[in-house]
């Protein structure tokens, strides 16, 4: 079917899927970035938590989110802006304690801390 109606069942269901990923997600933070550590495999970041500094993983060179990652962790730290991590749920990595091994799905900057 084409025309308006076949637009707006595509739209809902584009709505509906976004809506579904953003239901089955955890964010982590917002934390302050305090630092980063490019090693031969991967990207980590140091966030400042209420429980202590941790590392977390912004994932391995093949990946094609990490140099994004590295992009964004690197201008939180240059502007001393908060970071948040979504994580698909379930996360049992735990928000507050070190975790390298689960890559976050989404780093964002969050100028709002």
């Amino acid at each position: 079917m084409s025309g308006p109606f076949s637009f707006r069942r595509g739209l809902a269901a584009s709505l509906l899927a976004l809506a579904a990923t953003g239901a089955h997600a955890m964010d982590c933070g917002p934390y302050k970035a305090v630092a980063l550590q490019a090693q031969s495999g991967d990207l980590l970041i140091a966030l400042s938590t209420p429980a202590g500094v941790i590392w977390k993983e912004l994932g391995g060179w093949s990946l094609p989110s990490t140099k994004p990652f590295q992009a964004l962790a690197q201008q939180a730290l240059a502007s001393q802006v908060s970071v948040l991590l979504r994580y698909p749920d379930p996360y049992t990595g735990g928000c507050t304690v070190t975790d390298y091994g689960t890559v976050p799905v989404v780093l964002r900057l969050d100028t709002t801390q």
